[in-house]
């Protein structure tokens, strides 16, 4: 329910097509925003959060990104710099509920997932594109050790069929 709950969200505040960037550091919530994306089909980016702010920029300027998952103040705040030199203007969503959220753009997730019923959630999300399995649906980026990040992009049936192979290794 909470993953819908949050594909929902992206999808109220941006429809027709999310672009997620998840800043996080691994936790329940950021995983779940991760899942979000894979199973409602929203392209994400999960970042390394040691990214600086002009590597945030190169990625969210190159995917297009129109939503940011942050999970502490300072990366809020690094996410509020990108956001005010990147081509395309994006939402920012923190984890934290006691991070202010006052700024214009900038929600708890917590809270945006508590807006909707059941009822909403399922309109919203039957409204979706449904995305071929072989579409883009997640670009991971090296540590960028040897100069900018490298983005590595997935589709669904990659995804899945790593995850076969790996169950048939085991």
């Amino acid at each position: 329910l909470h993953v819908r709950e949050i594909a929902a969200v992206f999808y109220r505040y941006s429809s027709p097509e999310p672009r997620v960037a998840i800043y996080s550091e691994n936790s329940f919530e950021s995983a779940s925003c991760d899942l979000a994306c894979l199973f409602y089909d929203i392209f994400d980016t999960p970042l390394n959060v040691h990214f600086n702010k002009e590597t945030l920029l190169i990625i969210f300027d190159e995917l297009e990104i129109n939503i940011a998952v942050a999970d502490t103040p300072s990366r809020l705040q690094i996410l509020e710099e990108v956001r005010k030199s990147s081509k395309k203007p994006f939402i920012i969503f923190v984890l934290d509920p006691t991070v202010n959220t006052n700024e214009k753009d900038i929600f708890f997730l917590g809270e945006e997932c508590k807006v909707s019923d059941l009822k909403e959630i399922d309109q919203i999300l039957s409204k979706r594109k449904r995305k071929p399995v072989n579409q883009v649906a997640t670009t991971m980026f090296t540590s960028g050790s040897t100069g900018l990040p490298k983005g590595v992009s997935f589709s669904n049936y990659n995804l899945v069929s790593k995850r076969f192979a790996r169950s048939a290794a085991v």
